[in-house]
């Protein structure tokens, strides 16, 4: 691996083929969940047609139950049938838990290697803030709430595709210290020919992820604007740093921003959803990410 420089901040080309070549590492895209996403993607997108889909795969229609029966989709009836499950979801938690299936298999099929759970954690910790966020200060009338929690775990996942390209380089890197995000991706581009934002935005094209959601995924490291209510792009900006100040990113060594600093705008209404201390809200954060690993 190239030795880290200061002349690696200097803008790099994306070096798109091999990018391509690495990505084809990952495990295949579910077919179900392509076919579903081109059927939510139709103007006469039908519930019905949906539900036929989901129940051409047993184990999607489990996993499609067992998230309807969550405690994050509350509801007073227990679902034992795909199709009265997702009329109670409705077209954006339908959309919204397609994606998370998805995330949660290829994290079953990833390879074995220390810091696929980091990764993971930190994915898992953003989703779970980001769709905090979105719960309590997101902008009414917005469908982000729904697909918030989606929305966090790939902003990342570009990561993924360069830990299994680069096995041992990339650790060797992520104990770098860098100064800033800016910093990051424009070394880890210097350094592989892209960087994880890179992939993570390329990915969610390939698979043809809704139009906005991609957008999403490519401008979540630009500056948040911390005027309320949110919107899904900047709940998703502060999510991914408040996950880092919390003490979840994958890159330990780079520099974040404290967690109270970042919380310090919202109002104290939310404070039952934010602590007020980093060390509270490390624990929030840590019950809810050993309640998802328990019941996987």
């Amino acid at each position: 691996m190239q030795a880290i420089s200061e002349a690696m901040i200097a803008p790099t080309p994306l070096d798109f083929e091999r990018m391509q070549t690495i990505c084809r590492r990952l495990p295949p895209f579910p077919p179900l969940a392509s076919q579903l996403i081109e059927l939510f993607a139709r103007p006469d997108a039908d519930l019905e047609d949906a539900v036929t889909l989901i129940r051409s795969d047993a184990v999607f229609s489990g996993e499609l139950l067992r998230l309807a029966n969550s405690a994050e989709f509350t509801s007073y009836e227990v679902f034992e049938d795909v199709a009265r499950a997702v009329i109670y979801l409705g077209f954006e938690r339908v959309q919204s838990a397609i994606r998370r299936i998805t995330y949660a298999r290829l994290m079953q099929d990833s390879f074995s290697h220390p810091f696929v759970s980091e990764i993971h954690r930190n994915n898992m910790a953003t989703a779970f803030l980001c769709e905090r966020l979105m719960h309590v200060h997101g902008a009414r009338g917005e469908s982000g709430e729904f697909c918030a929690y989606s929305l966090g775990l790939y902003l990342k996942i570009g990561a993924l595709v360069l830990l299994r390209g680069y096995p041992r380089d990339y650790p060797r890197f992520l104990n770098t210290r860098v100064r800033n995000e800016e910093e990051l991706l424009a070394n880890e581009r210097a350094l592989f020919g892209f960087h994880h934002v890179d992939v993570s935005s390329h990915l969610v094209r390939h698979w043809e992820f809704p139009e906005g959601f991609q957008a999403l995924v490519e401008q979540h490291v630009e500056p948040a604007d911390e005027s309320l209510p949110l919107t899904l792009g900047n709940a998703a900006r502060l999510a991914a740093r408040m996950a880092r100040a919390l003490g979840y990113s994958f890159q330990k060594t780079l520099t974040f921003e404290p967690y109270e600093k970042l919380i310090s705008f919202l109002p104290d209404s939310g404070g039952s959803h934010f602590p007020k201390s980093a060390e509270e809200g490390r624990r929030q954060v840590d019950h809810h990410l050993e309640t998802l690993l328990m019941t996987d």
